[in-house]
């Protein structure tokens, strides 16, 4: 049976502000999209979000930001990153389109 990899991606281990330009923190992401935490419910200013096309999603140092060929931003944990993704060999080509 044949293998094959699927294409390159771009990855980015977030630990802090600034890592990555689609983070937010907490409190610009509910400016930004009008969301209001609910009566009682606890509203972590110090939490960071990853805005995608698909949504958001609440990061903790050591995620991983992935952006796949086609520009879409993911974020994949730490332990799922290292089982599914291995660094590209510089002596593998790889293209700019994948």
């Amino acid at each position: 049976m044949a293998k094959y990899v699927e294409r390159a991606v771009d990855a980015v281990q977030w630990n802090q502000p600034g890592d990555h330009p689609d983070v937010v923190s907490m409190p610009e992401f509910a400016q930004q999209s009008g969301m209001r935490p609910a009566p009682g419910t606890l509203f972590d200013p110090g939490a960071h979000v990853l805005v995608t096309g698909e949504g958001y999603a609440f990061l903790a140092p050591g995620d991983w930001i992935v952006t796949d060929w086609e520009g879409r931003t993911s974020l994949v944990n730490e332990e799922a990153f290292a089982e599914r993704f291995q660094p590209v060999e510089s002596s593998m080509p790889v293209s700019e389109d994948g």
